[in-house]
């Protein structure tokens, strides 16, 4: 199995949901809560006044239905999401997760959501036992009754006690830990703590760096809040691109205080995409190609200062997605229109991402002209040399007018390209005459 997948096991309250969220984004995966899938089925049972007891009508239902968890709980396209937690779901889901029948129809669409989803976070009662032996790594988590019982108000202790004592001693798949599960007591520990202590397990394997980049086909939660150690590192870029760059910026453009924001620079050297922090004070997110990552400690500096890879040997629709969830967030995307590095003072053709990201999403493109920076750091060069580096922000541009659909002509799309195109060989050329100007 080469998906990354996390098994979490554990008895009712104990924490599995809660840690589950909280690692999934750290991560850049998404969640699945097994026990779901089977109160799902459960409620679409009792709503066809089958008995939970009934094996052979619950097989056959279960065997017939659509299942959908990424968005609420949806079967055979009706919502139960409402009664997931009912008291009439409660009393009867112990008897349909121990069908047999059903269990090995939902084990096989649990494993299927986890190849669809490129792995996952998968918590319920046999995860590292049944349905993910082989899993990346595998947690039990536990605490005492009074415990999960707070933690389960709509059920209490005694609820949460019942349903434990049913799924540990069901013939089928019964609760209980995997030989080479690590065990956590949740009882006063914190979310934080237990994914710290996960995170490093992981590493420790060697299945992820310190910190690990959104996967391809992935959920990803862009967090904008700029950590101490973002600052840090922040500060020390800034730092060295101003000892050795000097960097001087001009033009009218700005990076507003909030709110969606493209920074497209012209790109001429492999340090362009660092002076964009000289724009504004906000935290950027950038794509960097997914090589970097075979590179530990440089794929965890990237994570921490907004990176998010892109493949770029072909279209990386996961890579869009990540962007567009950046400025959904209302966040400030660092993005190349020219894609490659390219040379000269020319701006020929553009690709359309940052064009197209911005039509979505409603944010304004800012264009800025870098000069300096391919001297500073050539083609072929190991290391960059001192040099001055005069950066040209031109005005925002605003995204085309979408039609009643909400949507943006491909007509207009290209018109903002070329607009696009034409600012940034403006923008160059600024830049370029206040480095001449300078001199």
């Amino acid at each position: 199995m080469n998906d990354l997948v996390v098994a979490i096991d554990g008895p009712a309250g104990s924490g599995k949901s809660t840690t589950g969220r909280a690692l999934a984004k750290r991560l850049g995966l998404k969640t699945l809560d097994t026990g779901a899938s089977y109160r799902a089925i459960t409620a679409a049972v009792l709503n066809a006044g089958i008995d939970p007891y009934d094996q052979e009508a619950v097989g056959a239902l279960a065997a017939a239905a659509s299942l959908d968890l990424d968005s609420g709980a949806v079967v055979n396209n009706i919502d139960v999401t409402e009664q997931l937690r009912s008291e009439e779901v409660n009393q009867s889901v112990s008897a349909i997760a121990a069908n047999a029948a059903v269990r090995e129809i939902l084990v096989r669409w649990q494993r299927e959501w986890v190849k669809k989803h490129g792995g996952g976070i998968v918590e319920g009662r046999d995860i590292g036992t049944v349905v993910f032996p082989e899993a990346s790594l595998k947690l039990y988590l536990t605490a005492d009754l009074e415990e999960r019982g707070a933690r389960r108000p709509e059920e209490g202790a005694q609820s949460v006690e019942r349903r434990d004592l049913l799924d540990s001693n069901r013939h089928v798949s019964p609760l209980r830990k995997a030989d080479d599960a690590l065990t956590i007591d949740t009882t006063s520990r914190s979310v934080e703590d237990i994914v710290t202590q996960a995170l490093a397990t992981l590493e420790a394997r060697g299945v992820i760096g310190s910190v690990a980049p959104p996967r391809r086909g992935s959920a990803f939660e862009p967090d904008l809040h700029k950590s101490v150690f973002y600052r840090f590192c922040r500060s020390l870029i800034y730092s060295f691109l101003w000892l050795l760059f000097r960097p001087s910026l001009s033009g009218p453009g700005e990076v507003p205080l909030e709110g969606a924001v493209v920074i497209a620079p012209v790109h001429r050297s492999a340090v362009d995409f660092g002076f964009s922090i000289f724009l504004t004070k906000r935290k950027i997110f950038f794509m960097a190609k997914d090589q970097i990552w075979k590179h530990r400690a440089l794929g965890k500096l990237l994570i921490i200062l907004g990176a998010f890879p892109v493949h770029r040997e072909s279209a990386d629709r996961s890579a869009l997605e990540h962007a567009e969830a950046v400025l959904r967030a209302g966040g400030v995307l660092v993005m190349f229109p020219e894609g490659t590095r390219q040379s000269g003072n020319r701006v020929m053709e553009i690709m359309e991402g940052a064009t197209f990201l911005a039509a979505r999403t409603g944010a304004t493109v800012i264009p800025m002209g870098i000069a300096g920076s391919e001297a500073a750091w050539p083609r072929g060069q190991k290391l960059p040399r001192p040099h001055r580096v005069f950066l040209y922000a031109s005005e925002a541009i605003t995204p085309p007018t979408r039609t009643a659909k909400g949507r943006v002509s491909r007509s207009a799309l290209r018109v903002m390209t070329e607009q696009l195109r034409g600012a940034l060989e403006q923008s160059l050329k600024d830049a370029a005459s206040i480095a001449r100007a300078t001199k």
